[in-house]
């Protein structure tokens, strides 16, 4: 009896065991069928796990087929731009921080390179922040700049798409300012007209605050187009005014002009002779008071009618220098051919080249008239005998007036003196018979 209560008991024992293996062995079963479960959901879903019993093993990126994302290069310009792309790179592909610094030196380039292994060498990079703060100290725009107040600060000075790039180029440095705010801000930088037909549309976001001022922008740059079709090979004609005077003129107007022969063939005639006057001939016309280029008399008004240039060539022979000389005292001794007096100062009229104004002789008034074609200052007798002026006398002084008679100088006043605004003028005057002004004043 105590026997088989013994083995009963054993029995018992055995079975109560046996539970516990079984409870054991289904308990294991069910972790790794839960375990399973959640490899196989994160192969289906690519979302991480933290109940994968390998820590070795990493989720595969997201396959598209056939698209291939390029690692940006980085020259030292534009490294915020950078940063923010290798970033969407490393989130996309889901790469770990400790291969993120490998892939960047790789596409590293130009200054960048020297840049980047002189820091590795002093003291390397322990993340991939550490590195873009450094990057961003470096190549970056300088922290001593205030990107909220450039941006407050911005005008369009171009067009509203380079206005626009610029304005949201200093936007994505500025936080904690409102939609509404940037809002304001752009429509407030845009230039006057285009400001005020955005502003009386009411946009409620950025976007449409900049396609209306795109809008805008077209409409006052259309202009409209001016066609102009130039003539090919027209020659340009201009047409100046005639002035007409109908004064005769000072001088009669010669009606030949001279001939040059030509040596070679005397039956042609050079458009533009060349004429070589030996000292003979040239004291030959002096001696006579003709002009070099043609048979008038020359006087300093004398307006030959061939026209040439002239080539001046100085000869130091000592004869020459005096026989110059000589015709220059003769020059002087002679006056009478020298003196003229034109037709406007004879008659009184105002014509091309005079002036009227009003002068005082010992404080009585006098009409004076300047006047470019006289050659000298002339008073009329009458005005001279009531100032009781000094009148000396001047024997054989004739001059040529512009109708072409001559007419002798009742006499002569060395110094008068005449007062013009204020002004003493002392000028030696000849005593003529002129009408229409009291004084001439000869500026030839």
């Amino acid at each position: 009896m105590q026997g088989d209560i013994r083995d009963l008991k054993e029995a018992v024992e055995y079975l109560k065991q046996r539970d516990v293996e079984h409870s054991l062995q289904s308990q294991q079963q069910t972790a790794a069928l839960h375990e399973l479960k959640e490899m196989l959901q994160a192969l289906t879903t690519g979302s991480p796990t933290n109940t994968i019993a390998h820590p070795q093993w990493t989720k595969p990126p997201f396959q598209v087929r056939n698209v291939k994302i390029d690692f940006p290069r980085f020259d030292g310009t534009e490294v915020l731009s950078w940063i923010f792309k290798a970033e969407q790179f490393f989130d996309f592909y889901d790469t770990p921080d400790e291969h993120r610094m490998t892939i960047a030196a790789v596409h590293l380039d130009k200054d960048v390179v020297p840049w980047f292994q002189m820091i590795t060498r002093m003291q390397p990079f322990q993340s991939w922040k550490q590195f873009t703060k450094a990057l961003e100290s470096e190549f970056g725009p300088s922290p001593f700049e205030c990107p909220r107040s450039t941006l407050f600060k911005l005008f369009q000075t171009a067009s509203v798409n380079e206005y626009y790039m610029e304005f949201i180029s200093l936007a994505n440095r500025v936080y904690g300012i409102s939609p509404d705010a940037l809002l304001d801000c752009f429509i407030s930088g845009l230039k006057p007209e285009i400001k005020r037909d955005v502003i009386a549309q009411s946009p409620l976001s950025l976007l449409k605050a900049v396609s209306l001022a795109k809008l805008f922008e077209e409409k006052y740059n259309t202009k409209p187009k001016i066609s102009y079709t130039k003539p090919a090979n027209t020659p340009t004609t201009y047409t100046y005014p005639k002035f007409h005077n109908s004064q005769p003129p000072l001088l009669p107007t010669p009606n030949q002009k001279p001939s040059y022969p030509n040596t070679q063939n005397p039956q042609i005639t050079p458009a533009n002779p060349i004429r070589k006057m030996t000292q003979a001939e040239m004291q030959v016309r002096r001696d006579k008071g003709l002009c070099y280029t043609c048979d008038e008399k020359f006087t300093p008004q004398h307006r030959c009618p061939n026209r040439h240039f002239m080539i001046l060539q100085v000869d130091d022979d000592p004869s020459i220098i005096e026989a110059e000389t000589q015709d220059s005292a003769a020059a002087a001794i002679i006056p009478d051919q020298e003196h003229h007096l034109s037709f406007n100062a004879l008659k009184g009229n105002s014509g091309l080249g005079t002036i009227r104004f009003t002068g005082q002789l010992k404080g009585h008034p006098v009409k004076i008239l300047l006047d470019s074609g006289s050659s000298d200052n002339f008073l009329q007798p009458r005005v001279a005998q009531f100032l009781k002026l000094p009148i000396q006398p001047a024997e054989q002084f004739k001059v040529m007036v512009g109708n072409g008679h001559s007419m002798t100088a009742e006499g002569v006043i060395s110094d008068l003196v005449v007062d013009v605004q204020g002004h003493q003028i002392h000028c030696p005057v000849y005593l003529l018979p002129v009408a229409g002004a009291n004084l001439i004043l000869g500026a030839a």
